[in-house]
């Protein structure tokens, strides 16, 4: 049955401005009428207003006309941008994934579909989850998407996941008009030939890393003969012309060990391995230090060394005193071998402010004939002497101001020289610390833990020989350091590997354990752990690590393992006997030579 439309029924936004027009063109007429009834000449009333009224018809006809052309361009410029957008997003080399607030896909590209083996018809409008199997991931997205729906979150979302057989990288972006949530976009790449050169990067620095620890022990473990066995022999009776040509062998040992240091420090700083440590110290020491060190130097070329501190200067300070004390040698040694008249002046002073803590500047000062560099800041590989002398001289061999560059900014400071040709120079640091009322000075003790035999005993240890334990598979360095610990007092058996060395201690008692690292069968962190699961005595006694392995990194392993104190190979005279006399204190009382047991 055909139904008739009412006027109110059948009419829509353009019936309705239709209607209100024919209402006035019939007020128009009205009006007319009126006036015609009041005596006018109705004819061309009439037709003033059907004209009237036309007029306004075809008037509003047009402007409906424009307004649906209008509406029509808009909506093509939306089909348009909506057929742009998606073509945009067609060509993207990543997945996208548009989801509305409800959680339903509303759009995805080509890559996501090709990689999951669906069609389009397949996911959009279905919900987002029900392609996601319920695993720990998916319920951590699933509750970041809800905190996007209630406003607690609005920042990008990104986690790296082993998905579809490639390392992707996810980044869930929310939606918001208005302030109001409206869904989610999620892009998916593929960053799976990134994370293979990353890992490719990784393995290649751990290679790198092996290599220099294997060629730091390499070197070292013959150096430590040559400069052990120099060392011994300077002890015996010689003639003139046989204690200077041991003099010269050893200066040659020494800078080679230098220049062995030098190259596997500047290896670490360059590549961010520079480990630091946090202690408090007397800055006045590490000054006096470093004069000390450099003094022999300033004698043999005639140079005046002056070493002070401001007043303003705090004395204990926190911080890394061996990398102070490294820079500031490395800074002097240069000002030495560039100065031929005059001296060397070493000063720090207190800067103002440093709110937080202290900043110390500090400076080397020469007078030599000045540093002409190639560029306005000088590049501390590149500076030369303005004399135009070659800019090697013995002793240096240029590592020294780029380790010191990268240990300042590593400690958080800045460095510089300021020079003019002819006029010397200054070369300048600033380092960052804090106040210490700790009192500074002495050497750290224990490590890892353990106490030593004074702190066992609870008094004086008796003044008697030291039972030391060897362990060092190297028969060149067990000769060197039997006759050392020998010189000590000390009564010293020797194990060849980390397992004759567990073997021993826990048949006999010792006082203190020298421990290779790198050895046979096991090695000394294996076996120093072993020690410390010992029950009883025996895993109290005192470990030091004597080894080649002098690397950033292994003396925190050494101590992590339950050894006590490190000792780097080559080892020097005084530095065994101090440390015999730290950690087994009757040997202090015991000097003299001693038949070592083997």
């Amino acid at each position: 049955m055909k139904r008739t439309l009412t006027a109110r029924e059948g009419a829509g936004p353009r019936g309705r401005r239709a209607l209100a027009l024919v209402l006035l063109w019939t007020a128009s007429l009205g009006a007319l009428l009126l006036l015609g009834l009041s005596g006018g000449d109705r004819q061309p009333a009439f037709l003033c207003a059907w004209l009237l009224g036309l007029g306004l018809i075809a008037l509003s006809w047009r402007t409906e006309r424009d307004r649906a052309a209008e509406q029509a361009r808009q909506v093509h410029a939306a089909a348009l941008e909506a057929r742009t957008l998606r073509s945009m997003i067609e060509g993207m080399d990543e997945g996208v994934v548009v989801v509305d607030a409800r959680d339903v896909v509303t759009e995805i590209n080509g890559w996501f579909l090709r990689r999951v083996g669906l069609r389009r018809e397949d996911v959009v409008g279905k919900g987002l989850w029900q392609f996601h199997p319920a695993t720990a991931g998916t319920e951590r997205a699933r509750a970041v998407v809800e905190e996007f729906r209630a406003g607690a979150r609005r920042g990008t979302y990104v986690v790296n996941r082993d998905l579809l057989g490639m390392h992707l990288s996810l980044r869930v972006q929310p939606i918001f008009a208005e302030g109001r949530y409206q869904g989610i976009i999620l892009n998916a790449i593929d960053v799976t030939d990134l994370d293979r050169a990353r890992r490719d990067a990784e393995a290649a620095t751990r290679a790198k890393d092996v290599f220099l620890a294997s060629m730091s022990h390499e070197i070292r473990t013959p150096l430590n003969a040559v400069l052990g066995m120099t060392g011994l022999l300077l002890d015996t009776t010689l003639d003139d012309q046989q204690r200077d040509c041991l003099d010269t062998l050893r200066n040659a040992g020494e800078s080679l060990n230098l220049l062995v240091n030098d190259v596997f420090d500047l290896a670490c700083v360059h590549a961010g391995r520079m480990q630091l440590e946090q202690v408090p110290f007397d800055l006045r020491l590490v000054l006096e230090g470093v004069a000390h060190a450099a003094a022999g130097a300033a004698r043999a070329r005639s140079l005046e060394l002056t070493c002070c501190a401001d007043p303003s200067c705090p004395r204990r300070l926190i911080g890394e005193p061996e990398r102070l004390r490294q820079v500031l040698m490395n800074l002097t040694s240069n000002a030495l071998a560039f100065t031929e008249h005059g001296g060397v002046d070493i000063f720090a002073e207190r800067l103002p402010g440093g709110t937080d803590g202290v900043v110390i500047r500090f400076t080397v000062t020469d007078t030599g004939a000045g540093i002409q560099a190639e560029r306005g800041e000088p590049e501390f590989e590149r500076i030369a002497p303005a004399d135009g002398s070659a800019a090697r001289r013995p002793g240096d061999v240029g590592l020294g101001l780029a380790i010191s560059r990268g240990l300042v900014r590593l400690m958080g400071g800045e460095i510089g020289v300021d020079s003019r040709p002819g006029a010397g120079s200054t070369f300048w640091f600033t380092l960052p610390f804090r106040a210490s009322s700790e009192e500074c000075g002495a050497a750290p003790r224990d490590r890892a833990a353990p106490p030593g035999p004074e702190e066992q005993d609870g008094a004086s240890a008796p003044a008697r020989r030291i039972r030391v334990l060897l362990a060092e598979d190297n028969p060149v360095n067990q000769k060197v350091a039997l006759a050392m610990l020998a010189k000590c007092g000390c009564l010293t058996d020797v194990a060849a590997n980390g397992r004759e060395a567990v073997d021993a201690v826990q048949r006999s008692p010792y006082d203190l354990v020298f421990m290779d690292v790198q050895m046979p069968v096991m090695d000394g962190l294996e076996a120093a752990a072993a020690i410390r699961a010992m029950p009883g005595s025996p895993s109290r006694t005192p470990i030091v690590a004597l080894t080649a392995h002098a690397l950033h990194g292994y003396r925190e392993k050494c101590f992590a393992s339950g050894m006590n104190d490190f000792l780097a190979k080559p080892v020097k005279d005084d530095e065994l006997r101090r440390t015999v006399a730290l950690w087994a204190p009757g040997a202090a009382r015991h000097s003299g030579s001693a038949t070592p047991a083997k």
